[in-house]
């Protein structure tokens, strides 16, 4: 993928994340998303965009280096050790002010 700077983050395709993420993107927000299963990023970035301001990643570093700094990045996945999951992956991604 081309190299893109997005204004926000968001981790979690369900129904909740894909509509969050719809959302920000009609109201001009540029927005990479990730979930743990490509198949829900391809359809959000391909089949469901309207604004062509959706960026997939399935590569979690990737994701990360795709938004603005400071990062701003929004979990929309089931809450206890999915969170916590994240959490420990994300960390060593981030720099100080994140």
């Amino acid at each position: 993928m081309e190299n893109v700077e997005t204004d926000i983050g968001l981790i979690g395709l369900g129904v909740m994340g894909s509509s969050l993420a719809l959302n920000m993107e009609s109201n001009g927000f540029s927005v990479s998303v990730h979930n743990r299963t490509s198949p829900q990023i391809h359809n959000l970035v391909n089949n469901r965009s309207l604004n062509n301001k959706l960026y997939g990643f399935e590569s979690l570093d990737e994701f990360v280096k795709s938004i603005k700094k400071p990062r701003k990045i929004m979990l929309m996945v089931v809450a206890g050790s999915v969170v916590d999951d994240y959490i420990q992956k994300l960390v060593p991604l981030l720099d100080q002010g994140d």
